[in-house]
């Protein structure tokens, strides 16, 4: 067992050390003539550069590079692009780094062929799996490494999600107690920044920065609207943009969002309630009711046959 975990390691070094040597004997002309065209095409068209990884993980990022780089344009072809996994990254509130999570996607895979590859060792030794059975359960642990990151992305998108319909009630109407108390909606923005610490706060803080940039309240709060995912989120930013466009009560306003809000909720919880009610009926059905059954059953069948 430890020969062949051993010899799995070093077949894996050997590996990367020839994805790196060929990776780095072969450049193609684009990445020749890049280093003289970055700056025409930075002040042309200015993109947004990568979150660079720091710490430990930088080392092993920068080991897997070639490996990334091949497995890169296949998964792009055969899934989600990198505008949409960037765009999921931004509502899961993690920093924006495609390469980054492909790099950890392989490492899920590499991590659960691993694992799955010394328990059929194991059992191929000990004569209890054959070896195609073993083959197969490693290409399956292998694809669910991979869709496994995937997996807890969207877990982490849903989770970040409820959690900012969650601070969204207290929060609007907080704001609504500011703007009754005469501070204005950009000021009673700030003051919601100021003295929370959640993640709604930290949505709130692209429109103030999309604010102090230039552009004006409406037009910050229209791009907002447009770039979220969450409808109430939405509505909220939009009912503001459009209660100082028409002069609207504000506060009256950000008040019936956060009823609506509330409202919603309640229907989620009395609709996730019924769920389980008719989920736990499987287990009382198939499970509990055939034994209590038995147990009524079972001494009246004894004494039919003790008089027989």
């Amino acid at each position: 067992m430890m020969s062949t975990l051993l010899g799995t390691l070093a077949a894996t070094g050997v590996g990367l050390c020839y994805w790196s040597l060929t990776a780095s004997a072969y450049r193609s002309f684009s990445d020749r003539i890049a280093p003289q065209l970055h700056a025409a095409y930075m002040a042309s068209t200015p993109r947004r550069e990568p979150v660079p990884v720091q710490g430990s993980k930088a080392l092993l990022y920068s080991l897997l590079e070639p490996l990334v780089q091949r497995w890169e344009s296949l998964a792009n072809a055969s899934g989600p692009s990198e505008a949409k996994i960037a765009e999921r990254m931004r509502r899961a509130g993690v920093p924006v780094n495609v390469r980054a999570y492909r790099t950890e996607q392989i490492l899920w895979a590499l991590g659960a062929t691993a694992c799955t590859a010394a328990v059929s060792t194991l059992g191929y030794i000990q004569s209890r799996m054959s070896l195609p059975l073993a083959c197969i359960l490693i290409l399956l642990s292998a694809l669910s490494g991979f869709l496994g990151r995937d997996w807890a992305l969207d877990r982490a998108v849903k989770k970040r999600e409820a959690q900012l319909l969650a601070e969204f009630p207290p929060l609007a109407e907080m704001m609504a107690l500011s703007v009754t108390a005469g501070e204005s909606a950009i000021g009673a923005l700030e003051r919601i920044c100021r003295i929370s610490r959640g993640e709604l706060a930290k949505e709130f803080e692209q429109i103030l920065d999309s604010i102090r940039t230039g552009s004006s309240v409406q037009r910050a709060c229209r791009d907002y609207a447009l770039n979220s995912q969450v409808p109430a989120l939405s509505r909220f930013v939009e009912g503001i943009a459009v209660a100082i466009e028409r002069g609207t009560p504000l506060a009256e306003v950000l008040r019936a969002q956060a009823q609506d809000v509330r409202d919603a909720s309640q229907r989620e919880l009395v609709e996730s309630a019924a769920k389980k009610e008719i989920g736990m009926m499987v287990p009382v059905v198939f499970m509990i009711l055939p034994l209590t059954v038995l147990f009524a059953i079972f001494p009246g069948i004894a004494l039919l046959r003790l008089d027989f």
